[in-house]
């Protein structure tokens, strides 16, 4: 099968630090090993990029015109007008778009190509439209952006969707699907492992040795929750002087979150590492105690949940958005709807250790069990079949 996967982030050659990137570059190398020839449509990091390139078997990777946007991690935003107004020089069996921007050109190439469209939903863009410039200050509206996210997914055979909880609030919002459910999926062969002394040079690095780390790793940004973690620190140190937040990763707030940490005389308690190499962010879920995701209906099921998992982590989650469904409170997670929910989660697990105990046992074989990438991509494949059975029954409508 040709496949046209149409991402609104680099995914290669560098990948932009997100979950939606990593998730593709995993599928795309499964789907290229199985066999597939995957073309992968995505933003231009610099100019200096060659617009066609072979990644490696089976992946060809085609750049598309873009403009940066600094104020949001260098972000490069695709304008692939070329592309819409001229064919595309390959000939595919099936589009799937990651995104709605994007997803505009995947609409057009299957309509010139007659071809099955499909899209997957991650995250309610009006998370992010808050740094949209002035010119597109429309776009911070809440009905506005509704409305043209549900006219874009609504013209694709398919939507993709990680759980009930994410169709749900879908088609609450007027998205009329039809739906199919792929879960975020894990490459769990090739995952690192770091040693002993990885993980004591780590810790001697960033000066928490013998801390209790309590893990964050995403965006520095409103929308993943910073600042409410900042504002559980006191009253967890308060109980637990041994405790340390590992606050890991870059965004545009980052040096706001610092000076906010400074300002609150909490910096012997909160380390920002910035970002880490994929080594170095494993390590540091390695020697962590349990993992934070504070983000409410941004957070669907990023790839991050997963990675805690496979080392062990015990996680702390909010419920939203259907997580529920993946996360079963006590059992392989704990969650929380208040900031003292997740306090109290967050002592419970340092200071019960046959709970966390429980936990870590538990998410290490439910990963192996339900989201190995090798097993799910099969999942994967039956969807791209079932949007070419739902494109006729369309046609013949």
């Amino acid at each position: 099968m040709k496949i046209g996967i149409f991402s609104e982030t680099i995914i290669y050659n560098p990948p932009f630090p997100s979950g939606v990137s990593r998730f593709f570059k995993e599928i795309t190398t499964e789907l290229a090993q199985r066999g597939h020839e995957v073309f992968i449509f995505e933003p231009r990091a610099h100019s200096n990029q060659p617009q066609v390139e072979l990644i490696k078997k089976n992946i060809t990777v085609l750049r598309t015109f873009s403009i940066t946007f600094k104020f949001y991690l260098n972000f490069p935003v695709g304008l692939p007008f070329k592309e819409i107004f001229f064919d595309i020089p390959f000939e595919l069996d099936v589009v799937h778009a990651n995104a709605p921007g994007i997803a505009i050109l995947a609409g057009i190439t299957a309509y010139r190509q007659q071809i099955p469209r499909v899209i997957s939903y991650h995250t309610p863009l009006i998370q992010y439209t808050n740094y949209a410039p002035l010119p597109l200050l429309f776009l911070r509206n809440r009905k506005i952006v509704n409305y043209l996210e549900r006219m874009v997914y609504n013209q694709f055979n398919l939507t993709i969707v990680p759980t009930q909880g994410v169709r749900d609030a879908l088609s609450s919002r007027g998205f009329n699907g039809p739906f199919g459910f792929f879960p975020t999926c894990l490459d769990l062969q090739n995952l690192p492992h770091p040693t002993n002394q990885d993980i004591a040079a780590f810790r001697e690095k960033y000066n928490i040795s013998n801390k209790k780390i309590i893990l964050f790793v995403g965006r520095m940004s409103p929308e993943k929750g910073v600042d409410k973690i900042l504002q559980m620190v006191p009253s967890i140190v308060k109980q637990e002087p041994d405790a340390h937040f590992l606050m890991v990763g870059k965004g545009p707030f980052l040096d706001f979150y610092k000076n906010l940490t400074l300002e609150r005389n909490l910096a012997a308690n909160v380390t920002f590492t910035g970002y880490l190499s994929d080594y170095d962010l494993f390590t540091a879920i390695s020697l962590s105690r349990m993992g934070l995701i504070f983000v409410g209906e941004a957070q669907i099921f990023d790839m991050t949940i997963l990675e805690y998992w496979y080392y062990g982590l015990p996680l702390i989650i909010r419920n939203a958005m259907g997580i529920d469904e993946v996360v079963h409170h006590g059992e392989n997670g704990l969650l929380f709807n208040s900031l003292r929910e997740a306090r109290d989660n967050v002592l419970q697990l340092l200071q019960k250790d046959d709970i966390e105990l429980k936990i870590r046992t538990n998410c290490q074989e439910l990963i192996q069990q339900k989201y190995d990438i090798k097993k799910c991509i099969l999942l994967l494949e039956d969807l791209y079949e079932n949007a070419a059975d739902l494109k006729k029954d369309t046609k013949k409508n």
